[in-house]
């Protein structure tokens, strides 16, 4: 069972809309990734490990313009197309984990 798939599909009424909650779901991993790090850093309680069935998919789902949810798969191609080449934050939160210790 893909856990992130299910979730994905019951939120998205097409395709497009799957791929960019995929984007969106990668840069909220990597906020989240870089928040844990930072607790780690400061001594706070944190939790390193596997996110499957640990993300907010509410708070995924709407950092996605509303508009997108109205939009076709081909009105939608060029928005995914930018999120794919835009940075989505998650190689930076790595460095920063391997530069505090949290991760190797």
């Amino acid at each position: 069972m893909d856990l992130d798939q299910d979730e994905i599909a019951a939120r998205a009424p097409n395709l497009g809309i799957q791929r960019i909650l995929e984007e969106y779901r990668d840069r909220w991993d990597a906020t989240h990734i870089r928040q844990q790090c930072e607790a780690f850093a400061t001594g706070e309680p944190y939790e390193i490990s596997c996110l499957d069935d640990r993300r907010d998919w509410d708070a995924i789902e709407a950092m996605v313009p509303d508009e997108f949810f109205g939009m076709s798969n081909t009105e939608l191609r060029p928005h995914y197309l930018e999120l794919q080449t835009a940075d989505d934050g998650y190689g930076a939160a790595l460095n920063y984990c391997r530069s505090v210790g949290a991760v190797e």
